[in-house]
This record gives structure tokens, C-alpha cells and sequence, in this order.
């Protein structure tokens, strides 16, 4: 197994010349293992092993999903030892998942040559959709960066079973989630840009209420993710219902009270802040951003319950001092505030038809 013209040769498709040649192969668990312990043995050192991208191959390579880039191995040969000099995640994830793998493979490079890899920038979500949606002559995917957020959120929670508002990785790759939220999405995640975008726009921009301006009720992309799952349970006649009210809500004391409780809490723990760190005001906008998903799932789901209780039916009083009075949380904000911190734990996300 040390000597590369042991495993490779017979599979060679062509010569480069210069002791370079290209290999199209199934890469076992075994001779992945063994190139990746022959790297060790030559002394060469690669990058350290980011464990999240090993999972995240391996995930796709057990579940079938993996995709041929045709993104080659590059090994460096010395003394008959063939060793990687890039490629060692998508190794480790071979011997992880214990599959064998089609990979093309180039032998006899420079071992010099590492400092010239993974150079580049790659290539994420919203760029892959800014590319779709050129191809398709501007008609799908025109707001990819609120777009790749909604579809990631998406994908997590259908696909990956998971809290769609829970920060963190994902172990698939952005070209499993886009081939799959095209497939089982598109429609919905455009249909709402193209239906709703002027208004998603400026719910995030703000606006005034009863003449004091505010600074919106967060990011677009927050609310397109909750407007495509409202979508979901066909009525679209309470979604508008919700999206014009936020969009213009000077005329906030005849509006439903629960979408006017939801509006006071949102001012409450707006987060667009300049002040603090970079890291804190990160921080705060991903919690500002979940929270926000979390207290529409809540007041959509008690819209739903209010109209099947009718009288019978509780809800915290609204005050019109929405977060406190004397420095300490009025009653209402403390009790709603428990019904979003519910939601936002829970796994289960469900929207009430």
C-alpha cells in the first residue's frame, strides 16, 4: 500500500508528464486511511482537521448525497511513498463514514505546491443562488442573501430535525441544501419575496407609531422564513393580515391585540444597537433574529386558539408601557416573554391552520 505504483497505476487515464499523472478511482477506506498515515510517515503536515467538516462529508457520503466535483486529490510521491498534500478532509471522512469514494486523484505533485491551495473563497449559499438566479434570466432567487438564510433555516428543521433558530453548523453541504430547497421550496420561498418583498422590506426598515419612529421589527430574512411556513398552512388572509400591520402599524390600538402584544415585545428587545463590540452586537442580532421567529410562532398559534375559545380565551393584558414600569418587566412582558422562551427551546416548531 506504501507504493503508489502498487494502487494507482493501472487506474491512470492520462500522463502530464514530469512524473505527473491523473487518476479517476474508487478511493477505499483502507487506501485513504494508508495515504493519510503515509503523510504522517513523510513528515509532511497538513492544516488541522476542522471535525465539523469531516461530519459534514461524511454525513452525505453514508447518506448517498455525496456530490463528484471532480475537485482532485492532489499526492506528493517521495521514495515510493504516496502521500496527500490536500484533500486530507475528504480522507478522513472516507475512513469515517467507511465507504469507498470515486475521487479524482493527481500523483506526483510538488510537495512545495500546498502553499498554493485553498486560497480561494468559497463559494456559499447566496452565491450559488446569485448564480441560479442569473441562469435563470433573473426570474428565481433574487434576494439570495435573505433567500440562502431562509432556505438554511428551512433545511434544518425539515431535513435535519432540528430547532430552526438554534445558531450552529449544519453538516451537509450549501449544494445539498440548494438542490434540495429548489426541489421541495422554490415556489414558496419566491412566491413570498415576490408576493410579500415590499412588505417584508419595510417591516425591516421601520416606520412610525402613533408619530414616534422606530427602527423596524428586524431582519427581513426572519420574517420570510415565518411567512413561508405560514404560506404552509393556507391562510394567506391572516398572514397579510400580520405582514400589512407590521408593515404600517400607525394604526396599532385598532389592530388585533396579539399582533400589537407582539409588535411591544419585539420593540422591547430590538437589538440594532451601535454600541458594544462587534461580537456582542453579532450576538445580539442572532438571538434579536430567533426571538423574533419564536414570538410569531407563538402569536400566530394564539390567534388560532382565540378564535376557536372565543371569550374563553387568555392573553396577557397590553400595556401601553410595553417593557416596564418603575425599571422592573410589566406583567404582560414577563408573560409573554415565557411564551417565546417556550417556543424558542422547543424542537417541535408547528404553526396552527
Amino acid at each position: 500500500m506504501t507504493k503508489f505504483s502498487q494502487t494507482l497505476s493501472s487506474a491512470a487515464v492520462s500522463s502530464i508528464g514530469g512524473g505527473v499523472s491523473v487518476h479517476y478511482i474508487a478511493v477505499t477506506p483502507t487506501q485513504a486511511a494508508q495515504w493519510l498515515a503515509n503523510a504522517e510517515q513523510a513528515g509532511f503536515t497538513n492544516r488541522k482537521i476542522k471535525q465539523t467538516a469531516v461530519n459534514k462529508y461524511a454525513h452525505e457520503i453514508a447518506s448517498g448525497n455525496w456530490k463528484e466535483t471532480f475537485d482532485p486529490i492532489h499526492l506528493c510521491v517521495e521514495k515510493k511513498l504516496a502521500f496527500p498534500i490536500n484533500g486530507q478532509h475528504r480522507l478522513t471522512a472516507i475512513v469515517q463514514a467507511d465507504l469507498p469514494v470515486n475521487l479524482l486523484v493527481v500523483s506526483g505533485v510538488d510537495r512545495a505546491a500546498f502553499k498554493y491551495y485553498d486560497q480561494g473563497q468559497a463559494r456559499d449559499l447566496a452565491q450559488i443562488m446569485q448564480i441560479a438566479g442569473e441562469e435563470s434570466g433573473g426570474l428565481k432567487w433574487k434576494c439570495p442573501q435573505d433567500q440562502a438564510v431562509v432556505a438554511r433555516k428551512l433545511y434544518k428543521q425539515d431535513y435535519l430535525g432540528g430547532n430552526p433558530v438554534t445558531p450552529g453548523p449544519m453538516d451537509v453541504q450549501d449544494g445539498i441544501v440548494f438542490d434540495t430547497i429548489e426541489e421541495d421550496y422554490n415556489g414558496n420561498i419566491d412566491d413570498v419575496f415576490n408576493n410579500y418583498g415590499g412588505l417584508l422590506t419595510r417591516i425591516s426598515r421601520g416606520g412610525k407609531i402613533d408619530g414616534n419612529p422606530i427602527k423596524g421589527y428586524g431582519p427581513r430574512a426572519a420574517w420570510a422564513f415565518f411567512s413561508v411556513r405560514a404560506v404552509e398552512t393556507r391562510n394567506t388572509p391572516r398572514l397579510e393580515e400580520l405582514l400589512n400591520y407590521f408593515a404600517d402599524p400607525t394604526g396599532n390600538r385598532d389592530a388585533n391585540p396579539i399582533w400589537r402584544t407582539l409588535a411591544a415585545y419585539i420593540r422591547a428587545i430590538e437589538a440594532n444597537s451601535d454600541t458594544g463590540t462587534a461580537k456582542t452586537i453579532e450576538t445580539r442580532h442572532i438571538e434579536f433574529h430567533a426571538r423574533i421567529i419564536a414570538g410569531l410562532y407563538v402569536a400566530w398559534n394564539a390567534v388560532v386558539e382565540k378564535e376557536k375559545l372565543g371569550r374563553k380565551f387568555k392573553w396577557p393584558a397590553l400595556s401601553e408601557k410595553a417593557y416596564q414600569v418603575g425599571g422592573k418587566p410589566t406583567v404582560w412582558f414577563e408573560a409573554f416573554s415565557n411564551l417565546v422562551d417556550a417556543q424558542y427551546l422547543a424542537r417541535e416548531w408547528t404553526l396552527a391552520k
